[in-house]
């Protein structure tokens, strides 16, 4: 250990030299840490390394999920987006039985508990709208199909303040995850005026494409926008949730 003298008071680490102060007075030492060499090889460091590789597998999936949401994702993108789709899509991988750790992957993960993932941590689809989506929505034999009567939606407190027109949207994704590609189906409703009028019902259908293990995602939301002079904006903060995963379990239920 060093001794500095100094009238400024230092704590914390620049560079690779860390300052405190002990019984001893002001010390500095060299910041002690692992080589890049023992990180990449050493024994100690090995459940890190598997640990990582399984990171880096949930952040590559989540990429890949947020490109395949295309034009949908602007509306309800957020700061936290990122990270919480990282720890959702790490459940998926960390329930793969097939592979050790380390090894484990997406394609072969638990995707049945990703339903009900909320894509704004402080705007539920429940708190925007006034009814309870579910009581609309409906998965058969090979399509879903949503049934919105018109409605009033009105200002309130879980609704950006800036907007004035809505829209709602469905949205059927099917992600490969291995081979890095998708396919999506996106419906949207008219844009309607926020306020005391009634807007426009919302009434599609969506034929479930052929689904393999890792199934399609069917994700139901609404959109924002603000008039600016005879122009419609897109206004962040929208909500939307991940209503359904059908996988190869779901489908087998129809045919058997």
């Amino acid at each position: 250990m060093a001794r500095y003298v100094s009238n400024i008071e230092i704590h914390g680490s620049i560079g690779n030299q860390t300052y405190y102060t002990n019984g001893y007075g002001k010390q500095v030492k060299s910041t002690g840490s692992p080589s890049a060499h023992a990180m990449k090889y050493g024994a100690n460091f090995l459940n890190a390394r598997l640990n990582a590789a399984e990171f880096k597998r949930a952040s590559e999936a989540a990429k890949l999920f947020r490109q395949a949401m295309g034009a949908v994702l602007a509306g309800v993108n957020n700061q936290r987006l990122s990270s919480r789709m990282v720890g959702w899509l790490h459940d998926v991988i960390m329930g793969d039985r097939l592979h050790d750790k380390g090894e484990r992957t997406m394609s072969a993960g638990d995707f049945s508990g990703l339903a009900g993932f909320e894509f704004h941590v402080d705007r539920e689809l429940d708190d925007v709208l006034p009814f309870n989506t579910g009581n609309h929505l409906c998965r058969e034999a090979g399509k879903v199909t949503i049934d919105i009567p018109a409605f009033r939606l009105r200002k309130k407190k879980s609704i950006p303040a800036e907007a004035t027109h809505y829209r709602l949207v469905s949205c059927l994704l099917t992600i490969d995850f291995d081979k890095r590609r998708f396919t999506r189906d996106i419906q949207e409703g008219p844009l309607c005026v926020m306020g005391r009028a009634a807007g426009a019902g919302f009434c599609v259908e969506q034929e479930i494409p052929p689904v393999d293990a890792q199934g399609c995602f069917w994700l139901v939301g609404i959109s924002f926008y603000q008039l600016v002079g005879e122009t419609v904006k897109l206004v962040k903060g929208g909500a939307m949730r991940v209503v359904e995963w059908i996988g190869l379990s779901y489908t087998l239920n129809f045919i058997i």
